[in-house]
């Protein structure tokens, strides 16, 4: 499996004090790691398009600013665009991700950020998206108490894949010793953990063509 053979990488944890206690997640073996192949990336990587649109149906982001989390190469941008979203702001970690993302599709309504989203200025977003990547948080739970401020008052949250949990956790399950412990919660578990975090939980499916959960 090619995700298998590419990641293999070390997990390092930085704690700050400031106001209690703030974790940053960086891990700059993976982020070599995408920057070396972020050229051939789209190559490897396939989204269904229908699921995507499936997906973003229940997000209403026209006219309102939004972060992608996570954002690779950009596989939402045409998405939000098509549905009118004021801007566009594309974060990831990995800077070569974010300059093929940025060939791709430009400055207009879109601003690239590279960096920890846990750590983003921003905001607030009337949508953060997290499409493909939930399952790579350290800390699942504190992510979403941290990501809480960046979602602007009646705004939402998104938690996304374009399959289903079982195969997103088998692929992990297979994958190397980097990713083999990163899984999806189960979907109630994910709503407890998004209510203890002050969400309301909305919409949502869970079946073996889409993960999904909208939180306000």
């Amino acid at each position: 499996m090619w995700w298998s053979r590419v990641i293999h990488v070390r997990r390092v944890l930085w704690y700050t004090k400031k106001n209690g206690t703030q974790v940053k997640w960086m891990n700059q073996e993976q982020k070599a790691f995408f920057d070396e192949r972020a050229a051939g990336w789209d190559e490897h990587v396939h989204h269904d398009e229908g699921r995507i649109r499936a997906i973003l149906a229940h997000v209403p982001v026209h006219g309102l600013p939004v972060l992608d989390v996570g954002c690779g190469t950009g596989v939402l941008v045409p998405h939000l665009r098509r549905m009118g979203a004021s801007l566009v702001v594309e974060s990831d970690v990995s800077p070569n991700m974010l300059a093929v993302n940025r060939a791709k599709h430009g400055d207009e309504g879109v601003r690239y950020a590279c960096g920890d989203a846990l750590t983003h200025e921003g905001g607030p977003y009337g949508a953060v998206l997290m499409y493909s990547m939930f399952p790579h948080f350290e800390d699942q739970r504190a992510a979403l108490r941290r990501l809480r401020r960046l979602v602007a008052p009646g705004g939402c949250l998104l938690i996304a894949h374009g399959q289903g949990r079982a195969a997103i956790n088998a692929m992990h399950r297979e994958a190397d010793e980097a990713v083999c412990r990163d899984r999806l919660p189960p979907m109630a578990e994910l709503h407890s953990w998004l209510r203890a975090a002050g969400y309301g939980v909305g919409w949502w499916r869970d079946d073996e063509d889409i993960f999904a959960v909208v939180a306000r």
